[in-house]
């Protein structure tokens, strides 16, 4: 399909009209990826007549010549490493938002055993705030100067916009959060060598959480990291409090 323009964004569209479909809102702002004659289509919703839309400004979609978002290319991991970059969203699934950025901690390799004993080879990607690995097909790439821009946002304090990013704790890799759990830890053993404490009174947990408050720190978060061997030792040392 050739079109006259191309954008990086998909284009603000405001539905004037629900005629045909049961989904769309009447007032209702959609992202549109491409027009095409007399059809527009909508990110994560369909295909749709451009009489049931207008531009933001109240122009007419009807009358905008044709164009399409800029095409982004798919992860291609058995290619490219993608550790420590992020990466776009497709479309949405499970807890994957389309059009979400991601950060990626980790990319794994996994044999798979094929037919007649032969070997495949898949990859999953660790997103930084999900436990579990995610599909690659899921996620397109993001081009060097989009990775730089957000990296030096990032730098400067500034809140970016990624899918994980409802809590302040999951912006960190998995090694800083290691690190910011263990440091929090350490806090609270001091200040129970520095205090007199009864030890049947003693809730770790609820020490860490309060400690970790600025980090929005949610119980599991704890609890995870306490079922290691650092629970024993934190039991034989309240015991010799």
């Amino acid at each position: 399909m050739q079109t006259d323009n191309i954008y990086k964004e998909p284009l603000k569209v405001v539905c004037i009209s629900t005629r045909g479909s049961k989904k769309l809102i009447k007032g209702g702002i959609y992202l549109a990826n491409r027009l095409y004659k007399t059809e527009v289509y909508l990110s994560g919703v369909g295909r749709y007549p451009v009489e049931n839309f207008t531009l933001l400004n109240g122009g007419l979609l009807s009358k905008e010549p044709s164009f399409s978002v800029e095409h982004k290319k798919s992860v291609n991991p058995s290619q490219t490493n993608y550790t420590g970059q992020f990466i776009q969203c497709r479309f949405s699934t499970g807890k994957l938002k389309e059009g979400e950025i991601y950060f990626v901690e980790d990319q794994r390799k996994i044999e798979r055993k094929g037919y007649q004993g032969s070997i495949n080879y898949i990859y999953k990607l660790k997103i930084r705030g999900f436990r579990n690995c995610m599909s690659s097909y899921r996620f397109n790439e993001i081009s060097t100067i989009e990775q730089r821009s957000i990296k030096l946002k990032n730098l400067n304090g500034d809140k970016i916009k990624t899918g994980e990013q409802e809590r302040k704790f999951l912006l960190y890799s998995d090694k800083e959060r290691i690190s910011i759990l263990f440091q929090l830890l350490t806090k609270i053993l001091i200040d129970m060598n520095n205090v007199q404490f009864n030890s049947k009174e003693i809730d770790i947990t609820k020490l860490m959480l309060l400690k970790g408050k600025d980090y929005n720190l949610i119980e599991e978060d704890v609890k995870i990291f306490l079922k290691s061997k650092v629970e024993a030792l934190i039991k034989k040392y309240i015991n010799h409090l």
